[in-house]
Order: C-alpha cells, then sequence, then structure tokens
C-alpha cells in the first residue's frame, strides 16, 4: 500500500506534465508577432552561426532562440520557430516540479506526509498554467530556454552533493551558459546561485582553503562566463521597436500590476491593487519560512525574486519595461508561493480543501487568459489583411500605418505576398510619404494599455472611416485597428468636415 502512493503521485506528476504541453503546444499555431518576425530578418543577415554573437547587435537577438531559427532557415513552417521554446518551456515546467519536491525534501528531511511529492505536483501546475509561461514557451523567443537552463542550474546546485570537486559542477557551468544564451535575464541565476554558495560555505565544516576550493571550482567559470557575456555581447545591443514616442507609455506600478496578474491568474484591472500585493506579500511571508529552515536557500531566493532585477530596470536600454523583463523573478516567486500550500497539504485536515481551492481558482484565473491566447493570439494579422484584400477590387491593394512605421511595415512585409496571392499584392505606402487619394487602408496598432483608435482619421486630405478590430492577447503583439479610406470608395471630399 504504501509503494503504491509513490507510482500513483509518479503518474499524476507525467499527466500533469504532458498536459501543460499539449496546451502550449495548441498555442504555437498563431501568427508570428513583430519580435518573431524581427529575429527572422535579423538572423537573415547572419552569413554563419557564429555572427549571430558578433554581427547581430539587436537587443531583439536572443543567441539560442537565433540558432534555432538560422538552423530552420527561411522557408520553414512558422509553427516551428516556436519549437525550441515549447520543448524548453514543457521541460522547465517539469524542473520546476522537480525542483520544489527536492527543496522542500532537503527543509523537511523527516517529511512523511507527502509533502515533498506535493511541493513537487503544486510547482508543476503553478508553471503549467500560468500565463506568463504558457506565452513565452509558446512564442520564438529566448524566454522559455532561458527558464529551462535556469531552473536546470538551479536544481544542480541546490542537490548536488557537497564535495569541493563535484562532478556535477560541469553540468551547472553548462546551464548558466545556455541560460545566458537563452537570454541575458539569466544573470540573476548566476548571482543568486553564487550568494547561495557564499552562505552554504559559511555553515560548512570544511576548512577555509576547502570552502574556497569550492566556491571557485563552482562559481569561478560561471562568473567569468557571465562578464564575458555582458562585456563582448550585450553591452553592444541596441534597442528596437518597443518604445512607444519615446516615452514610458505604461508605469513602472502598472507593469508589475500586470507581471502579477499573469502570474497568479488574476484579472488585469485587480493587477495593481489586488495582485501585486498579494504575490509581494506571499512572496515575502515565504521567504521566511524558507528562511526559518535554510538560509542558503532564502538568500538565493532574495536575490533572483527582489535583489538582481533592480539594476536591470534601472538601466534598461529602453524607456519602456515589460513584464517579461522580469520572467526569472516571476519564477523564483512561483515556487517560493508553492511552498507553504505544500507544507498546508502536508498538515492534512481543513488545509488541504484550502489549498486545492487556491489551485483551482489559479486554474481558472489562468485558463481564461489562457483562452484569449488561444482564440486570438498575439495578433490577427493575416486576417486582417486576408480582410483588406477581399474588400479591395483591382491587382494592388495599397496600405498603410499613421504611426509606428516600423512595426506595422514589418507585420505588412512579412505577411502581405501570401495572403494577396496569384495576381495580386499588397504595397505598404511610407506613412508620411503618400497624398490624396492616399492609400485604400490604413492599419493603426494600440498595444497593451493604450487607448482605443478613433471611429475616424482624417490625413493628408483624406478621411478614413474605423472598419474592423482584430484584437490580440496580453503581453505580446497588438490590436489592429483597420480603416477603410472613403474617398476612393466613392465619399465626397467634403466628408473633410465632419
Amino acid at each position: 500500500m504504501q509503494t503504491s502512493v509513490p507510482w500513483r503521485q509518479g503518474a499524476a506528476f507525467g499527466i500533469a506534465v504532458a498536459a501543460f504541453a499539449a496546451l502550449r503546444l495548441a498555442c504555437l499555431r498563431n501568427d508570428l508577432w513583430l519580435d518573431e518576425i524581427w529575429s527572422l530578418q535579423l538572423v537573415g543577415l547572419a552569413h554563419s552561426p557564429l555572427q549571430i554573437l558578433t554581427r547581430l547587435h539587436s537587443e531583439n537577438n536572443h543567441p539560442l532562440n537565433s540558432l534555432w531559427l538560422y538552423a530552420l532557415g527561411p522557408t520553414a513552417p512558422e509553427w516551428s520557430y516556436r519549437l525550441l521554446s515549447w520543448v524548453t518551456g514543457t521541460a522547465a515546467v517539469g524542473l520546476a516540479g522537480a525542483l520544489a519536491r527536492g527543496q522542500f525534501r532537503r527543509m523537511h528531511p523527516a517529511d512523511s506526509r507527502g509533502g515533498a511529492e506535493a511541493a513537487g505536483l503544486i510547482a508543476t501546475v503553478l508553471f503549467g498554467g500560468s500565463y506568463l509561461f504558457v506565452l513565452y514557451s509558446s512564442e520564438a523567443r529566448g524566454y522559455a530556454p532561458a527558464l529551462c537552463f535556469c531552473l536546470l542550474a538551479a536544481s544542480i546546485l541546490c542537490r548536488a552533493p557537497a564535495s569541493p570537486l563535484s562532478g556535477w559542477a560541469p553540468a551547472y557551468w553548462a546551464a548558466c551558459a545556455l541560460g545566458l544564451l537563452g537570454h541575458a535575464v539569466s544573470a540573476q541565476v548566476v548571482i543568486g546561485g553564487l550568494g547561495y554558495s557564499l552562505v552554504a560555505a559559511t555553515q560548512s565544516s570544511e576548512s577555509g582553503k576547502g570552502r574556497v576550493a569550492r566556491l571557485l571550482w563552482w562559481h569561478a567559470l560561471p562568473v567569468v562566463l557571465l562578464g564575458c557575456y555582458f562585456l563582448l555581447f550585450f553591452r553592444r545591443l541596441v534597442p528596437g521597436g518597443a518604445t512607444f514616442a519615446g516615452t514610458n507609455h505604461v508605469p513602472l506600478g502598472g507593469v508589475f500590476g500586470d507581471l502579477a496578474s499573469f502570474i497568479l491568474g488574476f484579472p488585469t484591472p485587480l493587477g495593481l491593487a489586488v495582485a501585486l500585493p498579494f504575490l509581494v506579500v506571499a512572496s515575502l511571508v515565504s521567504l521566511g519560512l524558507v528562511f526559518h529552515r535554510d538560509r542558503a536557500l532564502a538568500v538565493f531566493y532574495a536575490l533572483v525574486v527582489f535583489i538582481t532585477p533592480l539594476p536591470g530596470i534601472w538601466s534598461a536600454t529602453e524607456s519602456v519595461v515589460f513584464p517579461r523583463f522580469l520572467f526569472i523573478s516571476a519564477a523564483g516567486a512561483l515556487l517560493l508561493i508553492g511552498y507553504p500550500l505544500a507544507r498546508a497539504w502536508a498538515a492534512g485536515g481543513w488545509a488541504r480543501p484550502v489549498c486545492a481551492g487556491a489551485l483551482g481558482l489559479f486554474l481558472l484565473g489562468s485558463g481564461l487568459q489562457v483562452r484569449r491566447l488561444l482564440q486570438e493570439g498575439r495578433g490577427e494579422y493575416r486576417q486582417a489583411l486576408r480582410y483588406a484584400v477581399q474588400q479591395t477590387p483591382g491587382a494592388e491593394v495599397t496600405v498603410s500605418t499613421d504611426f509606428s512605421e516600423f512595426r506595422n511595415s514589418t507585420v505588412i512585409n512579412h505577411y502581405g505576398p501570401a495572403v494577396a496571392g496569384p495576381g495580386r499584392s499588397i504595397r505598404y505606402l511610407p506613412s508620411l510619404g503618400w497624398r490624396a487619394p492616399g492609400p485604400q487602408w490604413l492599419f493603426v496598432e494600440r498595444i497593451d494599455h493604450e487607448p482605443p483608435a478613433p471611429d475616424h482619421l482624417y490625413a493628408a486630405g483624406v478621411y478614413y472611416q474605423l472598419e474592423r478590430v482584430f484584437p490580440h492577447a496580453p503581453l505580446s503583439g497588438w490590436d489592429w485597428y483597420l480603416y477603410r479610406n472613403t474617398l476612393l470608395l466613392g465619399f465626397p471630399p467634403a466628408a473633410e468636415t465632419r
């Protein structure tokens, strides 16, 4: 009877990972958005894999993802560009469960009530269902690979033997290196891991030389790699098209509110007032519980969740800060929050229904957010262009935008030829380079938290009427407002006075 419990829990763990893998797979099907298309264009400039690191000095270049796109080439199916993120994002779900289970056993070596197995399953559910991780595990960017290798590095560091020359160290070095190649946010785990080992060394019974030898063996190479990464690659990167009119269009508090909402499954209107305070308080309480059991582990989480993100926010190369910049901090916060839930489950009694209810509410809220991703994707770009083509007579369809030249033209020129089909074409006119009668259609974007576009626009002597809105799911992409040129459809010039 006792031996069947681990089997059932292992089966539940496997089923959960498989279910969340299928969910992520379903999210691969929608349109590529700007940053993914832009990454493909950047990779097209590289004549060798090495040039991805030496020539592509764009903040949109996430090296592991770029290498994957380079290997596939420009003619691969669009969903295949997201496979690296899908594989590593799914692996991250399993790694989070394994890491949480191992940490619980470390803090509770006498656990006999299933707390460790509960911790593993709870972390699996939190990472598997959270909208933030579903989104970036189905998008051709570097965030999912970075998360996967960060969790692997943390798992190795926490579970490896205490020997100064442990053979696990090379695996830790590799995980750190691959994490940094995934995305620069992995630096948080390299620094957090060093802090963890420094505190653990003070609690060790080794000699002073043994402690120094162990620290150097584990962390000298990752720190050197981190320094080289920032000096030779990251500091050369230049920002791209994320800024809006040169200002931070979302206050920093709103960014944190969105982050909390999309981690925990709260409605976004409650992000700043409810989700963010809940996330901060829950993380701090959990951190206190961890500190009581394992100070080294508590220092690791304090660095990863609260301290190491600050320099990146203060020194951001752009005025715009997005929730994805705090991706690794979000992962650390979820691991922290899962710990008291596992303790509650292990306590039994009334605590178990409360724990199950909390997870149920989390899955419900996150599920509603993921439903939008499945329905709307990161934008309905092909559908919008197809509508314009279907509604326009003649062989050529002319389009433009009122703003955001780079973003809109990149997406239009990427999808335009395939959408137009044989014998027809979509021609993009620069937004400041046309006169009456003007392009037949205007595409106007609105990203998260921006006010809706107006019902009509008047530009260069031409009146445009809003025709349709093509929405997007939050955090990646934009709503596209499609405007029809009324002058070309027979409306008199007097429309200008409306």
